[in-house]
């Protein structure tokens, strides 16, 4: 009993210590910041806990805090550390390297979500770091909520590639909700949206057309209903996969309305 009462009471001790490391990584003082960089250092992967924090200290101010954090990452999170340097320190047109080789270690990878996506928009390798993102950090909230800004680009522009961004967050949202009814209906939205905002492109790649979003809001079925009328409309379209998916998610839709 004994034995059993002092493993509780150290797990309590390691925890709150770990705790503690976590709130001085984001300490006004430079100098705590970078103790508490150390001190994880030497814990190892006895701090593995806390190895989200030690990889958001790795976007510091201070570059110096931000280079000890990445070294101290080999301690506690060994698999990491050579993906996660290759992508923060390869050039330009080898960091997808590091992005592959973080999907490969799936949710080991997690604790780097932060930096994938403070660093995405300032990367060459923004397809991989999606695919990445969809993988390591399916139901991780920084994942859905950086996904769910694509759905909410500029609706003004006709560039393809903000076509592109809400497809793939429309996407990433409605398999992250599944059948679950309370996400389904938090997602909604931002599928409207992206479908209303939706300009007429043609010439442009798949990516960047609205036939997956029609097809989406099929499968969202009464929850679409108040889009069923504008996405009717579609069935007279001249591209022709823009018919076809209109066609088909009429017909989901007024299945699902069906009493």
């Amino acid at each position: 009993m004994l034995k059993f009462t002092s493993a509780i009471f150290l797990a309590f001790f390691i925890a709150d210590d770990l705790d503690r490391l976590a709130k001085d990584l984001k300490s006004k003082d430079a100098k705590v910041r970078m103790r508490a960089v150390e001190a994880i250092e030497e814990k190892g992967e006895a701090a593995a806990p806390i190895a989200r924090n030690l990889c958001d200290a790795i976007l510091d101010r201070d570059a110096r805090i931000g280079k000890a954090a990445l070294l101290a990452i080999e301690k506690v999170s060994p698999k990491l550390y050579a993906p996660l340097t290759a992508f923060l320190l390869n050039e330009a047109g080898k960091q997808y390297l590091g992005v592959e080789e973080m999907t490969k270690l799936k949710g080991e990878a997690s604790p780097a979500i932060g930096v994938l996506i403070a660093r995405y928009a300032s990367s060459t390798s923004k397809e991989q770091i999606l695919a990445a993102l969809e993988i390591i950090g399916p139901e991780d909230q920084s994942v859905v909520k950086f996904f769910k800004s694509f759905s909410l680009q500029s609706p003004e522009s006709d560039d393809w590639t903000i076509w592109f961004h809400r497809n793939r967050g429309v996407t990433f949202l409605v398999k992250w909700a599944g059948e679950d009814e309370k996400k389904r209906k938090e997602v909604y939205p931002y599928l409207k949206f992206a479908f209303t905002s939706m300009a007429k492109m043609k010439g442009k790649n798949e990516a960047s057309s609205p036939v997956k979003c029609i097809e989406l809001l099929g499968e969202y079925g009464a929850l679409s209903k108040e889009l069923l009328p504008a996405i009717k409309t579609l069935k007279l379209s001249d591209d022709m996969a823009i018919r076809k998916a209109a066609s088909e998610s009429v017909k989901k839709i007024e299945t699902a309305l069906k009493p």
